[in-house]
């Protein structure tokens, strides 16, 4: 922890709890002698958002988990997902077809963006499929709704951007003051 917000890294893992075991692992090859529980702490600390994403059957990658870390409980590093990619069908030509849906869990971190000023639509986290239609895509690009709702391709007049993020037809129009990270 470097005492400031905003950091990001990667670490490879199969899914976000792999990847909790793994920095854990990291942490102890280092020699130092601290006990489990304390580096548990400064893990779920220092982490707020795991974004997970992993190749499929067919080589392409896409986001599978977006999880947050919400804590501890006893020595157990608490995770409540998102959002998670539900897969719909593999076609004949062996393509994999899905989307990024959410649990119905309304993240902690709202809280800390409705504080910078960026609200989060109440619909945001609603697993019912009728939410889109009341989202108004003009206030919301890239940098926004659509990164952390994980919409690659699907829904929201998204397109695959040479599979890394997301591209937003909508990014060239000014998204909302509050919302500018």
């Amino acid at each position: 922890n470097t005492g400031h917000d905003g950091s990001i890294s990667t670490v490879h893992a199969n899914n976000p709890r792999d990847g909790l075991a793994r920095i854990e692992n990291m942490v102890l090859m280092a020699g130092m002698d601290l006990p489990a529980r304390a580096i548990r702490e400064q893990i779920a600390s220092a982490i707020n958002i795991f974004v997970q994403e992993q190749r499929l059957q067919d080589g392409s990658r896409k986001l599978t988990h977006v999880t947050e870390v919400s804590g501890m409980e006893g020595d157990t590093i608490t995770l409540q997902d998102i959002f998670l990619f539900k897969l719909d069908h593999i076609d004949e030509a062996g393509k994999v077809h899905g989307e990024m849906l959410p649990t119905g869990i309304r993240p902690a971190f709202a809280e800390r963006f409705a504080m910078a000023g960026i609200e989060l639509p109440a619909q945001l986290c609603n697993p019912n499929r009728e939410w889109y239609a009341d989202v108004d895509p003009r206030r919301y690009c890239r940098r926004h709704l659509c990164l952390l709702a994980g919409h690659v391709g699907n829904r929201h007049n998204l397109t695959p951007s040479r599979g890394r993020a997301t591209a937003c037809r909508h990014a060239r129009r000014p998204a909302s003051p509050a919302l500018s990270w």
